[in-house]
């Protein structure tokens, strides 16, 4: 007794990844040796070495690429007849059909692979080889019987009919919807899967018309008129239609429901001329349903991102209250304790506490600041965040950011250069924001560097007609790996998020610098290597359009100088 025929099916492909993929999926699901080629020259060593009876062939490989690989064994005798199933990318997908059905494929797969279509594939084609190797020794007896003793004519009726059943078995065996019509619009031929998926037998479908039947509605019910029909114009078209591909219609079954679907339809030609058309179709429910569970989660996820949002901004207007007091009477007592320490200098000693408090006091009211701000941009309420753009005057603006940093500088022994031309000039815009910006890329700065130098240099320059000021702040701390920079612009982030990290800070300053700077027309860039130190840039149009104020604030707030490098 035979025993089962087990198919051998060819993989090319340069990815390797690609092909471990498409070995497993293979080996999981079908009963078939698998063999690989990772290029075209490979594939077709492959091919003279082993009784290959299917092969799935990448388009695009080096030095050859999947057509040329389809035509050099199209042109050869002894594989001209192995199936090849085409892969490509999606975007590729209309370019290459054509041309891979010119050169010999049996059929065409789009990346990337749809596991269940892949296979649907493959096993209407091992049903045929299976069958067909079950028949190969009474075919090649009757073939040689008929080469000795029927007549030409009798054997190209033989081969005809060999043909006609070999369509048969490929239509029987498909898990798709296949169906072929008439001009008329009626159909002509399908296979068992269309009846099934539709609720009837072959017979209650031949000759009848298809649009009427199963297309005569969109899925709200409204009237599906023939002359929209993409297909009954395929028909009708005067001209060479083309083919056309539908990826979201439904059909009807014969009870009356809706069965989503996609579908492929082609024109049958004949001498230039349409003689009907092919169309074949695949029950796409499954994908409804997870495209309906991924909108629902969505939904779910921001709606969780608003309350997450609320719940900063209530806390946060709630801590202000008490914090603001606590700040308040600590500068009350400190200046108390000034007025005290001539008399008695035990007060120094409470004076300086009182400043530990009062400083402590401040970053947490900056750290809630920092929440509400981003609970307002996270929220769209950008309104909350409205800027008053004036004219800054930039020398006082640098100089009291210079003292502002002081602090920080000394937490871990850096030193500080600040460096600008003595006409830098003006900057029309928000001055809080602007400073807030600076302070938040120099605190970051400070942060990350040890017994290092920190700069800030401020240049002007004019791109385009437009006048723009760039802010590079310039450390050698620790500096930022490439993977890891696009992460320190997130809200509630750092570039170390375990619990053992060394440094503190909610990971909201870099984050709300690069909205402020968004929102100002401008922008923050990164350079950096791990280990080399950092540099942030940030580039800001010297002028918003808007209203300028009379009297600047920024001339009340910071007195004027005339240093070009402050160290």
């Amino acid at each position: 007794m035979d025993t089962k025929y087990k198919a051998q099916i060819l993989i090319v492909d340069d990815n390797l990844n690609n092909l471990f993929t498409l070995k497993s999926l293979l080996n999981e699901h079908i009963d078939v040796t698998v063999i690989e080629a990772n290029s075209g020259n490979n594939a077709l060593h492959c091919v003279a070495q082993y009784p290959i009876d299917l092969i799935i062939l990448d388009i695009q490989m080096p030095e050859i690429d999947g057509f040329e690989v389809a035509e050099i064994l199209s042109s050869r005798k002894k594989t001209r007849d192995i199936p090849i199933v085409f892969l490509t990318a999606a975007y590729k997908s209309e370019d290459f059909r054509q041309k891979g059905f010119a050169v010999g494929a049996a059929d065409y797969l789009t990346k990337p692979i749809d596991p269940e279509q892949l296979l649907s594939r493959i096993r209407t084609y091992l049903h045929f080889i299976e069958r067909e190797h079950s028949h190969t020794q009474a075919l090649r007896a009757a073939n040689q019987h008929l080469r000795n003793e029927v007549e030409e004519r009798k054997q190209a009726q033989t081969a005809l009919s060999l043909l006609s059943r070999q369509n048969q078995l490929i239509l029987d065996s498909t898990e798709e919807g296949i169906f072929g019509m008439a001009l008329d619009g009626t159909i002509a031929f399908l296979n068992p899967a269309a009846a099934k998926m539709l609720g009837y037998t072959p017979e209650e479908m031949l000759g009848k018309p298809q649009h009427e039947m199963i297309h005569y509605s969109y899925e709200n019910g409204r009237a599906y008129p023939p002359n929209d029909c993409p297909v009954c114009h395929m028909l009708s078209a005067n001209s060479k239609p083309k083919s056309q591909r539908i990826n979201n219609e439904v059909f009807w079954r014969k009870d009356g429901t809706a069965i989503p679907v996609e579908y492929i339809a082609a024109p049958l030609i004949d001498s230039n001329e349409v003689i009907g058309c092919v169309m074949s179709f695949s029950d796409i429910t499954l994908r409804k349903e997870v495209e309906t569970s991924l909108r629902q989660a969505k939904k779910a996820a921001e709606l969780a991102n608003q309350t997450k949002t609320q719940f900063l901004a209530n806390v946060s207007h709630e801590l202000r209250t008490p914090l603001n007091a606590i700040i308040g009477y600590s500068e009350i007592l400190s200046e108390d304790f000034c007025d005290q320490i001539e008399n008695d200098t035990l007060f120094n000693d409470y004076l300086n506490d009182m400043e530990k408090i009062l400083a402590a006091g401040q970053r947490l009211l900056d750290l809630i600041d920092n929440i509400l701000d981003i609970s307002n941009i996270e929220s769209g309420k950008t309104k909350a965040l409205a800027f008053c753009n004036e004219s800054v005057p930039l020398i006082p603006l640098l100089q009291n950011i210079n003292e502002t940093i002081k602090p920080w500088l000394a937490e871990n022994n850096n030193v500080f250069q600040l460096e600008y031309s003595e006409d830098i000039g003006y900057l029309f815009t928000d001055v809080k924001k602007v400073r807030q910006t600076l302070l938040s890329l120099i605190r970051n700065a400070c942060t990350f560097t040890q017994k290092g130098q920190i700069k800030l240099q401020v240049k002007r320059h004019i791109e385009t007609q437009t006048e723009w000021l760039y802010f590079a702040v310039i450390d050698n701390g620790v500096g930022i790996a490439v993977d890891k920079q696009d992460k320190v612009f997130q809200a509630f982030s750092q570039e170390d998020a375990s619990s053992t990290r060394q440094h503190d800070g909610m990971g909201l300053g870099l984050a709300l610098a690069k909205h402020f700077a968004e929102m100002m027309g401008g922008h923050i860039a990164i350079e950096s290597e791990e280990n080399k130190g950092c540099t942030f840039t940030l580039g800001l149009p010297a002028q918003v359009h808007s209203q300028i104020t009379d009297e600047p604030e920024t001339e009340r707030l910071y007195q004027t100088g005339q240093n070009k490098v402050i160290t």
